[in-house]
């Protein structure tokens, strides 16, 4: 080989090996690249090891700046592990908020079971004050419901209600077509934002306002949509229901037919003893007590007295509130040019009605002693709030023929008490006609079921 061709092939060789040189330099350089980048961002070399290792080099530096997932790192690099939570670039970090702060509360959320999405709705919409007093309560059921409500200054208790309902019933609280007064006792009886909705739309104010104060009746936003709804049959329509004995789209026609009502002397008295059960209010003023719901048989009221004698033809007491209100209405009587009304019978003991069912049964028979007489535990007069009403000169059992009984009947409501078994509902209240047996229910509930014609078991199909 020519001198002058090992000189070419030197450089040749030379040119191979600067380019091998360069391109292992070149490629050196690139695989530190996210080293460089991530070291720019501001992580340590064990931070940016755990980042690489864990093959999210590329979308940590795409998210830039993060002051949160550095602190979070700082904290415990198994952080790594949650970075959907703690990866928030500073550009997008509130106003005001330290990386401490937001970690400590993004933690908080993480363990009360908040997704990261959640947890950046919360930490971009509220304060850490509201933050952490909704961690206090329970998750909102609808985040969006939730900080729409606080951003229009409902408090906190309310927005988590208002989260309940749906955007619909929202606009039209922020529209003012309805107010907050209006759908706050609804949402927390249980009634969902369409039954509201629907509710709404369909009744009058006045008819609103009174529903907003009974319980939540399941089938009401279907009932009060229907032609020819009226709202005095509203616990007809449900016992229909209830019973079987009508379809939903059938209902209304059927009770507005008086379809379900049933002749007293029709009746099977016992057959309507069924799933009896003990009532949680048993000791209330309105405690429906019937042949569904009984009384402990060792419920002795604790507040029994017995009334003057210029009130009463037995001894017997009567529960405290009920023998004023008694005593009130016995004056009323006078005052009104009738001879005084008089407690003839008042509270029994289970034992004192065992002992008169028993009798009765002997005499007459299971079926006829239950058209009269109550079984032991569900007779009204073991709640020591009745009174069984006579005159000096008449027995009770002969009471519909006291000169004042129609001002009795028209104005017991305006002293708190109701008329228990009245004539035609009987097919409701489980026993014949009994012109004296008065119950003392309060005069609010005593006005509502005088107003709307309603026996307390009706009543107690509406209201708690």
């Amino acid at each position: 080989m020519s001198k002058k061709g090992k000189i070419t092939l030197i450089i040749l060789l030379v040119t191979i090996i600067l380019a091998a040189i360069g391109g292992t330099a070149y490629y050196l350089y690139q695989k530190d690249a996210p080293k460089r980048e991530l070291a720019a961002l501001g992580y340590n070399e064990q931070q940016t090891t755990v980042i690489i290792k864990n093959n999210l080099a590329d979308e940590v530096i795409n998210a830039g700046q993060s002051s949160l997932f550095i602190y979070a790192l700082e904290n415990n690099i198994s952080n790594i592990d949650c970075k959907d939570y703690y990866l928030l670039p500073d550009k997008d970090i509130p106003e005001g908020k330290t990386a401490k702060e937001l970690f400590d509360v993004i933690n908080k959320l993480k363990e009360s079971g908040y997704t990261s999405e959640e947890a950046y709705v919360m930490v971009n919409n509220l304060d850490f004050e509201t933050i952490y007093t909704v961690l206090r309560t329970v998750q909102p059921a609808d985040l969006e419901l939730f900080t729409t409500a606080i951003y229009h200054d409902y408090s906190v208790e309310d927005s988590l209600l208002l989260a309940q309902g749906n955007m619909e019933l929202m606009n039209m609280l922020n529209e003012e077509k309805i107010t907050f007064e209006n759908v706050k006792p609804m949402l927390t009886k249980g009634y969902s934002a369409e039954e509201i909705i629907q509710l709404y739309n369909a009744m009058e104010p006045d008819d609103y306002a009174f529903i907003k104060s009974m319980k939540y009746i399941p089938e009401l936003a279907l009932l009060v949509g229907m032609d020819n709804f009226e709202m005095d049959k509203l616990p007809r329509y449900l016992m229909s229901l209830r019973s079987n004995r009508a379809e939903l789209n059938d209902v209304i026609n059927w009770v507005n037919n008086d379809n379900d009502y049933i002749p007293a002397d029709e009746i099977d008295y016992s057959a309507m003893y069924h799933d009896e059960e003990i009532p949680e209010n048993y000791a209330s003023y309105t405690a429906c007590i019937n042949k569904q719901y009984a009384l402990p048989a060792d419920y002795v009221p604790s507040d029994l007295e017995q009334l003057p004698a210029g009130y009463r033809v037995l001894s017997h007491p009567m529960r405290h509130v009920a023998a004023n209100a008694f005593m009130n209405m016995s004056d009323g009587s006078v005052v009104a040019g009738y001879e005084r009304i008089l407690a003839q019978s008042n509270y029994r003991s289970y034992e004192h009605q065992k002992s008169l069912y028993d009798e009765y049964v002997f005499q007459d028979g299971v079926a006829l002693a239950d058209t009269y007489s109550a079984r032991p535990g569900h007779s009204e007069h073991q709640t020591g709030l009745v009174t069984d009403i006579g005159t000096s000169s008449l027995d009770m059992l002969y009471f519909e023929n006291y000169s004042g009984y129609e001002w009795v009947l028209e104005n017991a409501h305006r002293y708190g008490f109701i008329q228990r078994y009245p004539e035609g509902k009987e097919y409701i209240t489980g026993y014949e006609y009994e012109s004296w047996h008065f119950r003392y229910v309060g005069v609010e509930s005593a006005t509502v079921m005088y107003e709307h014609d309603w026996t307390l078991d009706e009543y107690s199909l509406l209201f708690d």
